[in-house]
Parts: C-alpha cells; sequence; structure tokens
C-alpha cells in the first residue's frame, strides 16, 4: 500500500547487524530508536517481506508496534474487521436468540411421557431452537395433561434457555386377571420374540415362526392320565416382518436415513430395521426399509 509505514521493534544480540543488513538490501529505515529491550525501527510497507527474512535469518525477534502513513487507519480496521465482525455477530445472535430453547428438561415423572411431550412441543413449534412465550406454555401444558389419563399435572415454563416439563401421573391401576381366556394366539405372521407363560402351557419358543391366530400359550394341561383346563396366562411378542417404501429425492445416505426416521414413526420406536435399500418401483426409484416390528399379545 503506497504511502504505508510499518513501526516495529527488534531484540536479540547485536542488532547493528541488522541494520548492516538492511543498507546492504537497499531498505530504507525510519526513526531508529535503541532502547533497553532493543530497537524502534519503521520500513516502507513494500519492504516488510525482506525485512521478515532478514530477522529470521539472523533469529531476532520482532514485534510489530503500529502503522503510519496515509493507509495507516484503513490497514487498522481491515485487520481488526475480523473481530467486529465476530463481536457484531454475537451481539446479533444474543439479540435475536433471547427466547429460544436450546434444550428441555424433564422433572418430576415427566421423563415417563416424554414421547408425549417431544410430539407436543413440534407441534407447537417449541422444541430445540424454537420460541416459548407464556400464553404458548399454558397452552403446551394443557395439551399434555389432556394427551392421556394417566397425566394428573403438568406445567411447561422456560428457566433461561431451557424448556422445563415437569409432570405428575396417577398410580397404573393392576388389571383383574382374565380367568376365561382358554389360550392366546398369535396376533400376526412373524417369529416368536418373547414368552413368559405364567399359566397354561406354552405350545411355542422363542425363535419359532408362527401365523395369525396359531395358539402361543394353551389353558390345557395333562395331569397324571387326566386332562385339565386352567386359564391361560402370559406374553409374547411377535416379531412381524414389514416394510416401508419412500420415495425420497436427494443423496443417497440422506435419503436412507430420511427413510428409517419415517419407517420408526410408521411402525413405533421399537421397530428392528434390518436393511435399507434402493430399489425400482413402478418404474420410480424408491428406498425402502425392511425389518421386524414387535407386536404384543396378552
Amino acid at each position: 500500500m503506497k504511502g504505508l509505514k510499518c513501526s516495529f521493534i527488534v531484540s536479540g544480540e547485536k542488532i547493528c547487524y541488522l541494520l548492516d543488513a538492511l543498507h546492504d538490501k537497499k531498505i530504507c529505515v525510519y526513526d531508529v530508536k535503541f532502547e533497553k529491550n532493543g530497537v524502534k525501527i519503521t520500513l516502507d510497507h513494500k519492504d516488510c517481506g525482506k525485512f521478515f527474512a532478514i530477522c529470521s535469518r539472523l533469529c531476532y525477534n520482532v514485534k510489530r508496534t503500529g502503522y503510519r502513513g496515509v493507509g495507516a487507519p484503513l490497514r487498522f480496521l481491515t485487520e481488526r474487521l475480523g473481530l467486529a465482525l465476530g463481536a457484531a455477530l454475537l451481539v446479533l445472535f444474543a439479540f435475536f436468540s433471547d427466547g429460544m430453547i436450546f434444550g428441555v428438561r424433564y422433572e418430576g415423572e415427566a421423563a415417563e411421557i416424554a414421547p408425549i411431550v417431544i410430539e407436543t412441543l413440534k407441534k407447537e413449534g417449541a422444541y430445540i431452537w424454537g420460541y416459548l412465550d407464556s400464553d404458548k406454555s399454558d397452552r403446551i401444558a394443557s395439551e399434555i395433561t389432556l394427551s392421556s389419563e394417566r397425566v394428573k399435572f403438568a406445567s411447561v415454563v422456560r428457566s433461561g434457555h431451557w424448556l422445563v416439563v415437569d409432570a405428575r401421573l396417577a398410580d397404573i391401576k393392576p388389571q383383574p386377571l382374565d380367568l376365561k381366556k382358554e389360550r392366546i394366539v398369535s396376533p400376526a405372521d412373524g417369529i416368536v420374540g418373547k414368552i413368559v407363560c405364567l399359566s397354561g402351557v406354552p405350545l411355542v419358543k422363542e425363535g419359532d415362526k408362527v401365523k395369525e391366530g396359531d395358539v402361543l400359550i394353551d389353558g390345557s394341561y395333562v395331569h397324571g392320565e387326566k386332562e385339565g383346563r386352567t386359564y391361560a396366562l402370559g406374553e409374547a411378542v411377535i416379531l412381524k416382518m414389514v416394510e416401508f417404501v419412500y420415495y425420497g429425492t436427494g443423496d443417497d445416505e440422506r435419503t436412507a436415513s430420511r427413510t428409517r426416521t419415517l419407517a420408526a414413526a410408521e411402525f413405533g420406536e421399537d421397530f428392528l430395521v434390518e436393511s435399507v435399500t434402493f430399489e425400482e418401483i413402478d418404474g420410480k426409484r424408491a428406498c425402502v426399509a425392511r425389518g421386524k416390528q414387535p407386536v404384543y399379545t396378552y
């Protein structure tokens, strides 16, 4: 930059060697001043490259102290532009993020109904990176309370940038035993993922393939030479083979991730993804997620 000069303080042994080297390279030096900690010098900005090369070769310590000349103010602003922009962005972020939600914290028994809470918050635009005001918080708390008979009380408040959800749940009333059920049958075609028999006789084991309507637990039993009957009581989980087809666009990785997410929403969070493939279906490129959907029966 024409007319711009740079000032430095140089420290090291035998500073006179530096001045000789600058003279040999025909570098003009202004305002030379010797001090205890080194020598202060000023150079034309165009000579700074040669100056640093000489100092590096002679092992001097160099510290820039400022600029002088016509272009000094512009140079000062240019060097501090990044800092100024960073400060401005920080102020803007603080201004616009006031009221923004950075996370959700559960209190009381709210964590037990987290899926209901998250679904309600997303619907109201008050989830992570969303906003919340007093009217919206009251509405969300009311929706969560009315979402299930188990919820006795719910509150939603903002604490700083955290959304605090508190809830109290009613005790689950035990269901009376069904003493009239003679058998428990499979609700779908699939594989037995789990079976627990409390009363009766299990006719299948984990890993067995079953068809819809097959008897899993039978209330009949044999004692000695006599055959008797009792009620069937137990729990079984059938892993039903399902698939989800998504006609999405975008790169393969993003489309596959989107397909997994939509499949979990369709078949439940317990959906076990076994494969995600890209196929041609009815002349269209589709992403297909295949897996097992747990189906419970009692």
